[in-house]
C-alpha cells in the first residue's frame, strides 16, 4: 500500500527538504580527499628530496675518495714541477753563463788585435758597464791610434781618454794612457773575425 503525503501549506511556508548525503559531501568529503591529496604530494615531494640528498652524498663520497686516491700522484706531479723549474733555472744560469763568456772572448779579442807595437795593458776593470783600462806605450801618437782602432770594434761602442801620463820603463820614457771604454750589449757572437778585419 503506497502512501501519499500532500502538503497543504503555502509555497512560502514550505520547508525544503535537505538531503544529508549532499552535506556530508560537500563538507565533509571533499575537504578530507582534498587534505589526503596534500599530505600525500608533500610526502612524495619530501622522499623525493631525501633521495636526491642521498644521491648528493654519494656522490661526494666518491668524489673524496677518488681525490684521496690520486692525492700520491698530484703530489709527485707538484714535485716534477718543482724539479723542472729548478733545471730551468740551472739551463738559464749555464747558458747566460756561456753567452756572457764568449762576450768577453770578443771584446779581448778588440782589445788585443788593434793594439799597437810596444803597448801593453797594465790593468783591466769594469765599472758600470764600461771598462776602465790602464796601458804604457812609448810612442804618445799610438794612444791616439789605439783610440781611433778601438772605436771601429763591434764590441766597443765609444772610448775616452781619461788622463795621461809620462812614466818611466826601462830606463826609457813611456807613457800611461788611462781609456774608459763602452761596451756594447748586444754582441754577435762571430763577431770576433770581423772586428779583426775590421781593426786591420
Amino acid at each position: 500500500m503506497s502512501r501519499i503525503e500532500i502538503n497543504l501549506l503555502p509555497v512560502d511556508y514550505r520547508r525544503k527538504r535537505v538531503r544529508v548525503d549532499r552535506i556530508l559531501c560537500r563538507r565533509v568529503v571533499w575537504p578530507t580527499i582534498a587534505l589526503l591529496v596534500v599530505i600525500v604530494l608533500g610526502v612524495a615531494y619530501t622522499m623525493n628530496l631525501t633521495m636526491e640528498r642521498d644521491e648528493t652524498l654519494t656522490d661526494l663520497e666518491t668524489i673524496e675518495k677518488t681525490i684521496a686516491s690520486k692525492q700520491k700522484l698530484l703530489d709527485e706531479i707538484k714535485k716534477l714541477e718543482a724539479d723542472k723549474a729548478v733545471i730551468q733555472r740551472k739551463n738559464d744560469a749555464l747558458r747566460s753563463i756561456q753567452v756572457s763568456r764568449q762576450r768577453w772572448i770578443v771584446i779581448f779579442e778588440n782589445l788585443s788585435y788593434v793594439l799597437p807595437e810596444n803597448t801593453w795593458i797594465t790593468g783591466i776593470d769594469e765599472k758600470n758597464g764600461r771598462l776602465e783600462m790602464t796601458a804604457v806605450t812609448f810612442q804618445f801618437s799610438d794612444v791616439a791610434q789605439y783610440m781611433t782602432e778601438l772605436q771601429k770594434q763591434v764590441a766597443i761602442t765609444n772610448v775616452r781618454l781619461k788622463k795621461v801620463r809620462t812614466v818611466k820603463v826601462a830606463k826609457a820614457q813611456g807613457f800611461e794612457f788611462s781609456l774608459s771604454i763602452g761596451l756594447a750589449k748586444d754582441i754577435n757572437l762571430n763577431a770576433g773575425g770581423q772586428a779583426q778585419g775590421q781593426g786591420a
